[in-house]
């Protein structure tokens, strides 16, 4: 019986190559199964899933905009109406003032009279509707008879310990300068060697740049002519404290027992001190679309949100006066 011969171990390789399946001689290989493209759900759900992140970072990158805007816009409110505040309430305590020129000295060496070389025939007046005429002579101010709002006349001496100090051509040292930065003329005195620079201080709002656009705090000095001091002020309210035991030239403790407006003054020399309240305006609108809070105004009421987006906000201050009688 003839014997078969081995079989040769290439072929006996081709044989178990040729029994297994196609799959598993090209991962015997080495190779990869071939890439599959994605769904078209699976493509959706993707780019859905995308977009949501990419609104969500939106989102979170204009809030904080809108944010830094708005912390912007109040502290530029804040030092605006602080900056106005400053200088109504310098004004109101110097209403009146008059630097002493000369002391008579007692037997006690304790002074016992100060001589005054000039008194306002009022240190201080205030109008509910603005003034007729912006340039009458210094603490002569009328108000106006039409609707308006409030202003407010401060008459005072300035000296260079208490006004800034300007340079003019021909003058012989610095001279002080009113609320606009105008260099205030002199006026002489009978009786006293030299001159005084005496002012009317008087302040209003001005109208609005555009309907509906941002007002100005204003200043008229002795020039005559009104200047903006402060943007951003949409209303002033000015409340007159009144004592009705102040006795015109006699010192004495003087406090405020009511506050009234300017028509219920009967008596300035008994105002002695002034409650102020700006309301401020930002320049620029800082609140999303039906996003503005409602806010608070001068009278304390609850005011709707403003449809024009700004930000609104009351400041106040009070000042008392230094300067009773004269």
């Amino acid at each position: 019986m003839a014997m078969s011969s081995p079989a040769h171990p290439a072929l006996r390789v081709r044989e178990r190559r040729g029994s297994q399946p196609p799959r598993a001689r090209r991962w015997q290989a080495g190779l990869r199964s071939p890439a599959r493209g994605l769904s078209l759900a699976e493509l959706l759900v993707a780019v859905t899933l995308g977009l949501l992140v990419i609104g969500l970072v939106l989102q979170v990158y204009l809030s904080g905009v809108r944010g830094h805007r708005q912390a912007a816009a109040l502290a530029r409110l804040t030092l605006d109406a602080q900056a106005a505040l400053d200088m109504l309430v310098r004004d109101l305590q110097m209403a009146g003032h008059v630097q002493a020129t000369g002391v008579q000295v007692g037997g006690a060496a304790l002074p016992r009279a100060l001589a005054r070389p000039y008194a306002f025939p009022r240190a201080l007046w205030g109008c509910e509707a603005g003034f007729a005429d912006l340039r009458a002579p210094l603490a002569q101010a009328q108000c106006d008879i039409r609707p308006g709002e409030p202003a407010l006349e401060i008459n005072l001496q300035a000296t260079p310990e208490t006004a800034p100090l300007t340079v003019t051509a021909g003058a012989a040292r610095p001279e002080p300068t009113d609320c606009i930065g105008q260099a205030i003329p002199g006026t002489q005195v009978a009786g006293l060697a030299g001159v005084l620079f005496l002012v009317s201080h008087r302040y209003f709002l001005g109208p609005p740049t555009d309907p509906g656009g941002s007002r100005s705090l204003m200043c008229v000095g002795q020039g005559g002519i009104p200047q903006p001091l402060v943007e951003g002020v949409q209303a002033l309210q000015l409340r007159y404290g009144i004592d009705p035991d102040s006795v015109r030239g006699i010192p004495g403790p003087r406090r405020a027992q009511r506050y009234v407006g300017a028509a219920d003054v009967a008596d300035w020399t008994q105002v002695v001190s002034v409650r102020l309240c700006l309301l401020m305006r930002s320049a620029d609108p800082v609140h999303g679309l039906g996003e503005a809070p409602p806010f608070i105004d001068c009278a304390g009421a609850r005011q709707a949100a403003p449809a024009d987006r700004h930000l609104y906000r009351a400041f106040h201050a009070t000042a008392t006066l230094r300067n009773p009688g004269l």
